[in-house]
C-alpha cells in the first residue's frame, strides 16, 4: 500500500492541467488534496489490494499531436495520438 505521504506528493507534483475528463479542475484537487488525502489513500490502496482498477479508472481522451511544426498539418500522417489521462475519477 502506499502511504498518505507519498500519495499527496503524487496529487501535487504534476503540473495542474486538467483533462475534459477530470471531474474537477486539478489545481482544485491539488489545492484540497490534503483535505481528501485519506479517501484518496483508502480508494488508491483498496484498489491495489484487490488487484483491480476499476473502468472508470481507464478513461482516456486521445488527440492527435503534429510530429513537427514543420510538417503539412493537412497529411494525417504527419500526426501521433496522444493520451489525455485524468488526474483522478
Amino acid at each position: 500500500p502506499l502511504s498518505p505521504d507519498k500519495i499527496l506528493r503524487l496529487v501535487t507534483a504534476g503540473r495542474p492541467t486538467t483533462c475534459p475528463l477530470d471531474p474537477i479542475p486539478s489545481s482544485l484537487l491539488q489545492t484540497i488534496s490534503g483535505d481528501l488525502l485519506p479517501y484518496l489513500t483508502s480508494l488508491i490502496n483498496s484498489s491495489l489490494t484487490a488487484g483491480h482498477v476499476p473502468s472508470i479508472f481507464k478513461r482516456a481522451r486521445v488527440a492527435p499531436l503534429l510530429k513537427k511544426p514543420t510538417l503539412d498539418p493537412t497529411d494525417v500522417n504527419n500526426y501521433r495520438p496522444t493520451c489525455l489521462l485524468p488526474l483522478i475519477l
